[in-house]
């Protein structure tokens, strides 16, 4: 049995390119209630409110994301996404820092039971991607295997 591999972007133009490499089902940003994450006060504002998910809680500065703010996002049915593109925006030691700090996240969600999908977060088609690719993303951050194609492929369906 084939996993229906899902994706979230910021433009028209990746819907088309993203079924050509894989995705079953590509949803355009404006299909959810989003909110960026930054600071751990929006987080924590954003998970106490009606949302779908909470995109890139982390930052390559400070990690600005803790338990209380996974278990709300676990209480609420909010599901904690991390975009590809966050990733491959940032360079040198800034990446470093972010992947660290994402898996850090990403082990906080998995311990309170939150909910975590990887998109790809493209705004282009330069930056779509395989979904196999983030399910090896997801791995590196932690997850088992079964773990990392759910976050691709259920996590974020409507």
């Amino acid at each position: 049995m084939t996993k229906k591999f899902c994706d979230i972007v910021f433009s028209e133009e990746c819907v088309e390119f993203a079924k050509k490499l894989g995705y079953n089902e590509v949803y355009l940003d404006s299909d959810f209630r989003i909110v960026k994450g930054g600071s751990l006060a929006r987080n924590q504002k954003a998970v106490r409110s009606k949302i779908d998910i909470l995109l890139d809680p982390t930052s390559a500065r400070n990690l600005e994301f803790d338990s209380a703010v996974a278990q709300v996002a676990h209480d609420n049915d909010i599901t904690i996404a991390f975009s590809l593109a966050s990733i491959l925006d940032s360079r040198g030691l800034d990446r470093v820092t972010l992947l660290r700090n994402i898996k850090f996240a990403v082990q906080l969600c998995k311990k309170k039971g939150a909910e975590v999908a990887l998109i790809t977060g493209a705004k282009d088609v330069y930056g779509v991607r395989d979904p196999l690719d983030l399910v090896s993303l997801g791995i590196m951050l932690g997850l088992t295997r079964p773990q990392a194609v759910w976050s691709v492929s259920e996590a974020i369906r409507k």
